[in-house]
């Protein structure tokens, strides 16, 4: 998500998964339901999103990150607070968190969308992290939950980690992508996979991570999808011993997700999030 990702399946895997998550109303269920959280891990953290009328998200849990200007992917939104003037791109309602991606009255700062990057306030340095999520609807959106250096200097040098990223023109996928000094796609040599995942834009399914000294895999539905070994041969190809925090964004259009274009057809598009969950040793 830091840079485009200009080639979609290229050193990419491929791998399929079936099973779904149907949203849980909320106030109807408890933080200990994951049925995949691996043995011997405790909760540390979480936001279920519990409200049941219309509210906006934590900030004693998250921030926003704001501005345009491409994000280093010729992305086309702005990303906004919460609420920009008449415009909400963030809000919990019905015990899930939407993040919208829409087209505001007038452009703000020469951009035609609008949408929300929330960075969680806290980091961490390996654990199980796991989201349950549902794919906003449409050619040209590219809803991710993903990981950054706490201490980010240099991209793709300190790394990053994308537990989930979606393509709107290609409905029934999702990709799983580590990035490193010596791995990136922009010369070629990513790691991840391409994960067939049907009806990622009709229901929940649960996306996850556990990111050890060892290695880091990846879940879909608590179906292992990838593995990213730690070789031991340094920070170029291993960044991932220092804390890390969180990412839910939409963008729009850029490297991958305008690969098709944009049909301002599909906006408002939302993004949903079931909860957030954090465990560790």
């Amino acid at each position: 998500m830091m840079k485009g990702k200009l080639i979609l399946l290229t050193g990419i895997l491929v791998a399929m998964v079936g099973a779904s998550c149907a949203h849980r109303p909320a106030g109807a269920r408890q933080v200990e339901d994951s049925p995949f959280v691996p043995a011997g891990y405790k909760l540390v953290w979480h936001d279920e999103f519990d409200s049941e009328a219309k509210a906006l998200p934590d900030t004693a849990k998250w921030k926003y990150q704001l501005g345009g200007g491409g994000w280093g992917n010729r992305e086309l939104q702005y990303y906004a607070p919460a609420v920009l003037g008449q415009d909400t791109v963030a809000f919990v309602e019905n015990g899930v968190l939407n993040i919208v991606a829409l087209k505001p009255v007038a452009p703000i700062d020469g951009h035609n969308y609008l949408s929300a990057r929330m960075n969680s306030k806290q980091s961490w340095t390996y654990g199980y992290f796991e989201a349950g999520l549902k794919m906003p609807v449409g050619r040209g959106t590219w809803p991710a939950f993903w990981m950054l250096p706490q201490d980010m200097k240099s991209w793709p040098l300190d790394g990053e980690i994308d537990i989930m990223e979606h393509v709107g023109s290609h409905p029934d996928s999702i990709l799983v992508t580590v990035h490193t000094q010596k791995y990136n796609h922009s010369i070629g040599t990513q790691k991840g996979v391409h994960v067939m995942t049907p009806n990622t834009q009709g229901e929940f399914h649960i996306y996850a991570m556990e990111w050890t000294a060892e290695g880091i895999k990846g879940f879909v539905d608590g179906k292992q999808c990838f593995f990213y070994p730690n070789e031991g041969t340094g920070k170029e190809v291993w960044p991932f011993d220092v804390p890390f925090y969180l990412l839910l964004n939409q963008a729009v259009g850029g490297g991958l997700g305008g690969l098709k274009g944009v049909d301002d057809a599909c906006f408002p598009a939302t993004y949903q999030v079931d909860y957030v969950r954090v465990y560790q040793k």
